[in-house]
């Protein structure tokens, strides 16, 4: 009788427990510690996996990963045991919401099909609500706006049957953004203040943050700045007390934003820095490129040129990361969706990811092509200055500060060149024409007598000449220069050294083999050597774009590229070009 009393009582803390999640949170972790504490004097093993099944919510919610997957997998081991489709439902819609949080997408969505499935067999109406509210969200990351809102409608109308008031109102919040980008304001607004309504009525703070946060962005949309700033920074000092960092970052990118349209150029810096501090560690690159992106739109306005190219390398940079995390992650569930019966739509998607990712390419490389050539003009006028220093001041302290001066210059003004370079490869439609080999690198190797590690150097050239090879002539020389310009780069200083140049056809394509006796790649950085800004060695002049120009040149001729490297003896490079 006291056992089954016990019992009951624990039942009854782990039910309080859940409901102060929403107005209690750290209040609702320690009733959850509580029930675990007393589970292991009674040897209560139900309760105790429950308890932990809650703690692991409890920790995704503060965006824990760590402690979320500890307690986690503890208790999926005790529900897989026992075959109980309610607890383990409720664990994979935790790491579910985890793999979502951390842009893992592919992976998500498989734990949260997997969650509502078996939410399905327990009749677990709330349940089978959170987890349609999450797979209608990465609806909206493959841009399927339509799905998203009918599974958010879906979640709804079950929330609804179950008197689930969070549930209806968690979704009322994406559901405004929907109406929001299709340009449906007034709808958009009425959506999230029936969001705000019903999360006051729940007590849910940390959703309620989300919900001043979509008010707020209906508020910009009318261009009523003063009320978006104050609903922003509710939004932002909620999420701050409760310690949602991804909360916090999207307030402070959209105040940025905000601040950036009222010409409060101070006040957007501030929000989009403190946005990136967080960023950095929570690893959320998503929110950090769009912060890069607006503070690199204030630092060109401001005329401050360096500072913006910096800004552009990191929007760059993390762009990609995530560009690249997303189309893999989006390939690759397509499977995944096909199981909730959109199989039939597997050409549609297919044909929308192409789309999408051929959108986002062109996007960023009009951008990148664009700023570059914005960049040229203040860029030219800095390199004629230091011309006219150079003829007008004799003092050799001065001239000093000058050299260091053109120096940067120059190097920032490479840069631009090679990023202008990287578009022009993309963009360019091949015209092909026959290649004459020996005078084009004759003509290369000459370009490069200026550098510093030339005059040691020895070049063995061997053509064959009997080639008749036609192709891009301008694409084939990027290749041929930045094959030659790094063997002459990363030569052995102060010491003799050579560059063999090696080029002969075969049945189906030609090989271009570059060998140098130079210092050589650490294995560690060998697969690294490609990527944009990558610098095998600090020590060495570059703009760490070399590679990547060649890498592109390469697949832009279908071509193929390989290498061999030692440290202290040299590197090989090895394109084959198909005729």
């Amino acid at each position: 009788m006291t056992s089954i009393s016990s019992n009951r009582k624990l039942g009854t803390l782990l039910k309080k427990s859940f409901a102060k999640r929403v107005s209690d949170l750290p209040d609702a972790i320690n009733i959850a510690r509580k029930v675990i504490n007393r589970c292991a004097l009674n040897y209560d093993d139900y309760h105790q996996a429950y308890a932990n099944c809650y703690l692991g919510y409890y920790y995704m919610i503060l965006s824990d990963t760590a402690q979320s997957e500890l307690y986690t997998n503890k208790a999926i081991h005790y529900f897989e045991h026992h075959r109980i489709d309610s607890g383990l439902g409720m664990c994979y819609y935790t790491l579910g919401s985890i793999l979502y949080k951390t842009d893992n997408y592919h992976k998500a969505l498989k734990y949260l099909l997997e969650s509502l499935e078996l939410f399905k067999n327990s009749e677990d109406l709330f349940g089978q609500a959170r987890s349609l509210k999450s797979i209608a969200s990465i609806y909206e990351v493959f841009n399927d706006y339509s799905k998203a809102e009918e599974t958010y409608l879906k979640c709804i109308e079950i929330a609804e049957s179950n008197e689930d008031i969070n549930g209806i109102s968690n979704a009322y919040n994406p559901l405004s953004g929907i109406y929001l980008k299709r340009g449906e304001i007034e709808l958009a607004e009425a959506t999230i203040l029936k969001s705000i309504e019903l999360k006051k009525q729940t007590k849910d703070k940390r959703g309620l943050a989300y919900a001043y946060y979509g008010e707020a962005k209906v508020a910009l949309a009318r261009e009523e700045y003063d009320r978006a700033e104050q609903l922003f920074n509710l939004s932002k000092n909620i999420h701050t007390e409760k310690g949602d960092q991804i909360g916090q970052m999207m307030a402070l990118n959209k105040l940025g934003v905000l601040y950036f349209r009222n010409n409060e150029i101070r006040k957007a810096k501030i929000s989009l820095h403190e946005s990136l501090i967080i960023g950095e560690l929570s690893k959320h690159y998503l929110i950090m490129y769009k912060a890069y992106n607006v503070l690199y739109q204030i630092a060109k306005s401001e005329g401050r040129a360096e500072e913006a190219l910096q800004y552009l390398e990191s929007y760059t940079h993390y762009k990609t990361i995530v560009d690249n995390k997303e189309t893999q992650n989006v390939i690759s569930s397509i499977k995944s969706l096909s199981e909730m019966e959109l199989l039939e739509k597997e050409a549609i998607w297919q044909k929308a990811i192409n789309e999408s990712v051929e959108r986002k390419n062109k996007e960023l490389d009009t951008f990148v092509y664009k700023v570059a050539h914005d960049l040229r003009g203040p860029i030219s006028s800095l390199m004629g200055l230091y011309s006219i220093v150079e003829h007008e001041i004799s003092e050799e302290k001065s001239l000093g500060y000058f050299d260091i001066y053109n120096k940067e210059i120059n190097r920032l003004n490479n840069i631009v060149l090679d990023f202008i370079s990287l578009t022009q490869i993309k963009e360019k439609k091949l015209e092909k024409t026959q290649i004459s080999f020996e005078p084009l690198v004759d003509e290369i190797i000459n370009s490069y007598r200026y550098m510093d590690k030339f005059e040691h150097l020895e070049f063995r050239i061997k053509i064959d000449k009997t080639l008749d090879f036609y192709t891009d002539e301008s694409t084939i020389t990027t290749i041929i220069q930045n094959l030659i310009e790094n063997a002459i780069k990363y030569s052995k200083p102060d010491e003799k050294g050579v560059i063999n140049i090696k080029i002969y056809g075969r049945k189906r394509d030609i090989i271009v083999l570059v060998h140098d006796t130079g210092i050589g790649i650490e294995e560690r950085n060998q697969n690294k050597i490609f990527d944009m800004f990558f610098r095998a060695h600090n020590d060495t002049k570059g703009t760490g774009l070399g590679l990547y120009l060649l890498k592109s040149a390469v697949e832009k001729l279908e071509g193929q590229i390989a290498f061999e490297s030692e440290i202290g003896v040299g590197t090989t490079f090895k394109i084959i070009l198909p005729y």
